[in-house]
């Protein structure tokens, strides 16, 4: 199809190029007539404050909105409606009305390009796209020490750290679309990579968090900000401070004494605000160590709503507060946070969570169940600016892709217009999901049952992750094996596994990411009971069954593996770059290791070699028994060193 541009809308023009080129369109050259009817005319009208209207009468596509990037938002959704139901030929005959208003002055995402998964320019660009054609205006960048620092060499060595040039790349190409993209930065603690190195360990309070106070600290901080100032149209900036849990008690510790550690916090953030004017940038933190300092049990979210904050320091002027929270499902909870957080600052910004961190699947439904609330609640509480983060913890198992669903559920979430906000299932229109990334929201949810099993609580609210436990766990060891019993968990991933191939079988072109996600369902059939049934038999005199696991079971589990890895550093490759992979290579030649392991003991063990078998003698045992009901059958383990082996990994 192709379009013709009035006037009107010149200044979006290298957008929709770029737009329309990917959907195999094209628009037509400047001074080209506009009065045929066969291509459509596109209209900008820059009118209203947030709502957007689009109208298509006539052949001519009339989009009016103040923000450029909404303007994105319209013509895509009408782009959409054209692909579906237009032709050149009809197009007098089409016509399509739209109305819908933002509830947010800024809605967009936070991508995490820390966790060894750096995305590549040109990703970050594709989301670049999809945020705009989703009407988001905000992007953060998080990377704790993945951007260049010039006088500090070994500041993300070997981490796929961004070059200025590369950070600018994306900044210029978020401004053709009206997107805001911001630095974020760690500027205290997350910062062990970075302080791994012998260089930079003079500056530690703890192996995770800067040493206040310290002026070679601060030398580095002003160079950081130096850095991302340079690369970036944004003025603002966000230097996390989040998660300082052991903040003054370690060298800062022998070199003060003990002192109030809100007062060093406090301290410390007035000397970063001083760098942050020197360089003209408008800051923006995390909110939780101050809740944490004034928590008695130093917990983020168990202070009453009239928590009193008089008693401490001032918080600085000109701070905005981020206030982030993925964990509760409660409109009322959110509302209560909002106000503390405003008797601290009048400045507050909302990070919601896209919930792909917790292993190796997304957990869209305890996404879904958290965002909704939370989002009312700021729409109804003023809070103008909200984002969706994407956090990668312990090596981006999960692909950032993986996120789709999230990112397209939290924007649509944002366009309500005088309805409010509803639920997920009634805003996120599969149709434009599949238009958007290529797979329909059916498709994406049953990536959410990899997690969400039997013996999960509803909404899969304490995030347990079998999928990971799972794949990781050493056969012969179990460590996870009477968490699981008795659960179904073969059976309920053969049909997972039925319905992934079903759906490729349907979808020729479906990203390579539901193959991936099909085999890791087979491969999770084959394994998840398989060292239960190899414990039993083992105890009950059952060597067929041994020898059916050693000949068969074993075999089939390593050649799942071996695809499964293939798959993934694919997935890997188009997204990130080429650094951080080798964490998940070993932790996957890690699983076929072990099961070439496990069937060379049960094949001693099955030829006399050895008569015993002290891994299958332990007991097992019950990993994370429930503390409360007993109706919660699961857990959830994210670290892959607690998965593989009770034994001590970091050898300290």
């Amino acid at each position: 199809m192709k379009f013709r541009l009035d006037q009107s809308a010149a200044n979006v023009r290298e957008g929709l190029e770029l737009l329309l080129e990917e959907r195999g369109h094209e628009l037509g050259t400047e001074g080209e007539s506009i009065a045929v009817r066969e291509q459509p005319v596109i209209c900008w009208e820059q009118e209203g404050e947030h709502e957007i209207s689009v109208s298509l009468k006539h052949g001519v596509l009339t989009i009016r909105c103040r923000e450029k990037v909404h303007f994105f938002r319209g013509f895509m959704k009408a782009l959409e409606y054209l692909e579906t139901h237009g032709a050149d030929s009809e197009l007098e005959l089409q016509e399509l009305e739209l109305r819908e208003s933002a509830c947010f002055q800024s809605s967009g995402a936070m991508l995490d390009c820390s966790r060894n998964g750096v995305l590549k320019v040109g990703k970050i660009k594709e989301y670049i796209r999809r945020m705009a054609s989703l009407g988001m205006n905000l992007m953060m960048l998080y990377t704790e020490e993945t951007y260049e620092v010039p006088e500090y060499p070994y500041f993300g060595a070997f981490r796929g750290r961004y070059t200025r040039e590369e950070l600018k790349s994306c900044d210029d190409y978020a401004e053709l679309f009206g997107i805001e993209i911001v630095p974020c930065i760690q500027t205290l603690a997350h910062l062990h990579t970075a302080l791994r190195w012998k260089t930079m360990q003079g500056l530690t309070d703890t192996p995770d968090i800067l040493l206040a106070g310290d002026d070679e600290v601060y030398r580095l901080i002003d160079a950081m900000i130096s850095s991302v100032s340079s690369a970036f149209r944004s003025r603002r900036v966000h230097l996390g401070m989040d998660e300082a849990h052991e903040l003054g008690l370690g060298n800062y510790l022998n070199k003060n004494g003990y002192q109030n550690r809100f007062e060093i916090m406090n301290s410390h953030l007035q000397w970063v605000l001083s760098i942050c004017r020197k360089y003209g940038m408008e800051p923006m933190i995390w909110s939780d160590m101050f809740f944490r300092l004034k928590s008695p049990s130093g917990d983020y979210y168990d202070l009453p709503p009239e928590t009193d904050f008089s008693d401490l320091p001032e918080f600085p002027e000109g701070v905005a507060m981020v206030y982030w929270d993925y964990y509760h499902d409660e409109k009322k909870h959110y509302e209560n946070y909002i106000k503390l957080h405003k008797k601290l600052s009048d400045q507050t910004l909302f990070a919601g969570g896209a919930w792909i961190w917790n292993g190796v699947a997304p957990n869209y439904s305890w996404m879904a169940a958290t965002l909704m609330p939370a989002l009312e609640a700021c729409r109804e509480n003023g809070v103008s600016e909200v984002i969706c983060t994407f956090w990668q913890d312990n090596g981006a198992e999960t692909p950032m892709t993986a996120g789709n669903l999230s990112l397209t559920t939290f924007a649509e979430a944002c366009f309500s217009g005088e309805n409010g906000l509803q639920g997920e299932e009634q805003r996120v229109n599969g149709d434009y999901m599949e238009f958007l990334w290529g797979d329909g929201r059916e498709a994406w949810w049953l990536l959410d049952r990899f997690d969400n099993v039997p013996g999960a609580a509803k909404n899969n609210r304490y995030a347990d992750n079998p999928s990971k436990f799972l794949l990781y766990q050493d056969v012969m060891l179990g460590l996870f094996d009477e968490q699981i019993r008795d659960l179904g968990l073969t059976e309920h991933y053969q049909r997972l596994a039925e319905e992934l191939a079903e759906y490729r079988s349907r979808h020729s072109g479906a990203h390579v990411l539901f193959e991936y996600y099909e085999v890791l369902a087979r491969l999770l059939e084959q394994k998840a009971e398989l060292g239960i049934r190899i414990h039993d038999s083992y105890h009950s005199g059952d060597r067929d069954y041994l020898a059916e696991a050693e000949q068969n079971g074993i075999p089939a589990c390593i050649r799942l593996t071996e695809r499964l890895a293939d798959l993934r550093q694919e997935i890997w490759m188009e997204e990130c770059k080429v650094f951080g992979y080798e964490v998940l290579d070993i932790r996957l030649a890690g699983v076929r290791a072990r099961l070439e392991y496990a069937g060379k003991r049960l094949a001693q063990y099955l030829s006399g070699e050895t008569d015993c078998l002290p891994e299958l003698e332990e007991k097992r045992l019950v990993y994370a028994p429930d503390q409360s009901d007993g109706s919660h059958a699961l857990c959830s383990c994210n670290f892959w060193q607690n998965i593989v082996s009770a034994g001590n990994i970091a050898g300290i």
